[in-house]
């Protein structure tokens, strides 16, 4: 179904396709919406990860938390859920990347284009960005955790503003059968090859980037599995490589779970101690040896960046939505069947 749409194809008569990007399991169409006059993104996964009504399901289920985020500076909106054909397709805020480093923290790192400032303003964005998803998961009554930190799923746009995507999709995998899938991913600015990896199964995320809790399939985690997930990108934008690289999934666990990592100043003698510090604190192999939260990240991040540069980022609050976009999360919520939930966005949009 999804992979019937070609380059110069209209979706639904509207969005017109331009470009077209598939992941280890997901597939993004980069479109111009000519009806709102604007770039998006409509991501879904491909098609034979659509093995059974149940994943459906689940899907939708993520792609309402997603939509139910609203608006911040540092998360990539979601506006609205498609429905083509039983089928999910979530309408993306479009990401102008960088005309050198790309669309995505990967360039960045890849590229050379981080010094130890632009490295601490963007971690200090992140940060942000999932203090806000917290705080809207917890009004929503729900456990926060991404799941699948890591460069790929960190944009940046050409003003460096960290953009952080990809949210509870990972989640919607948990419990299906599948396979792990080792690939060789070429850089599309670079052209530089890494090891990726795709993984359907009880054990989520991307393996250099993995908690010791999901190496081990543990169902219960928590914000602090993000924070080591964290922790190792923050490893690679310091020193360029991330804490481990290993030949096969089996080994990532085996060094996630029981191997220190050399400190990231042995790689980049330039670092201040205090934040080399900090990312080993992330690393820990015990959570409640970590940073608890990431507002207690943020506070140690900022008070390194002000000791270099005498300057305070000013932490992002949440944006009011605007009328239209009240009618957009209407429409998703409608199309997910939450009717009563879609009418209160119609009534709050028409007193606005």
């Amino acid at each position: 179904m999804s992979e019937r749409w070609k380059i110069g194809d209209k979706i639904e008569g509207r969005y017109e396709i331009f470009s077209i990007k598939r992941g280890g399991m997901g597939i993004v169409f980069l479109c111009y919406d000519h009806e709102f006059k604007m770039p998006v993104a409509i991501k879904t996964f491909q098609d034979k990860y659509f093995v059974s009504k149940k994943f459906i399901e689940r899907f939708k289920l993520e792609a309402e938390i997603w939509v139910k985020l609203e608006k911040h500076k540092n998360i990539v909106r979601a506006y609205y859920v498609l429905n083509i054909s039983g089928r999910p397709y979530i309408v993306l805020e479009f990401v102008p990347g960088d005309k050198i480093y790309g669309s995505d923290l990967t360039g960045w790192i890849w590229g050379g284009g981080l010094d130890l400032n632009t490295t601490l303003s963007f971690a200090i964005q992140f940060c942000d960005g999932m203090i806000h998803a917290e705080r809207k998961f917890r009004e929503m009554g729900e456990i926060f955790v991404h799941r699948d930190i890591k460069p790929g799923n960190i944009m940046v746009t050409q003003d460096k503003i960290v953009k952080i995507t990809d949210f509870g999709l990972v989640k919607a995998f948990v419990g299906l059968k599948g396979d792990i899938k080792f690939d060789i991913v070429k850089d599309e600015v670079t052209g530089a090859e890494r090891p990726g990896f795709s993984l359907v199964g009880s054990i989520c995320g991307t393996p250099p980037y993995m908690s010791p809790e999901q190496c081990r399939g543990e169902v219960e985690i928590d914000v602090r599995s993000d924070i080591y997930s964290f922790g190792c990108v923050l490893y690679e934008m310091l020193t360029g490589r991330p804490p481990f690289i290993c030949p096969s999934f089996d080994i990532y666990m085996v060094h996630h779970i029981n191997v220190k990592p050399r400190p990231p100043i042995e790689l980049a003698p330039d670092i201040p101690e205090e934040l080399n510090n900090l990312v080993m604190k992330c690393l820990e192999k015990e959570p409640t040896r970590r940073y608890q939260d990431f507002n207690s990240l943020r506070d140690e991040l900022s008070e390194i960046y002000f000791k270099l540069t005498g300057e305070r980022i000013k932490e992002e609050t949440p944006q009011e939505l605007e009328a239209w976009e009240i009618v957009n999360k209407g429409v998703a919520l409608g199309n997910l069947g939450k009717f009563d939930e879609a009418i209160v966005c119609y009534d709050r949009a028409l007193k606005i």
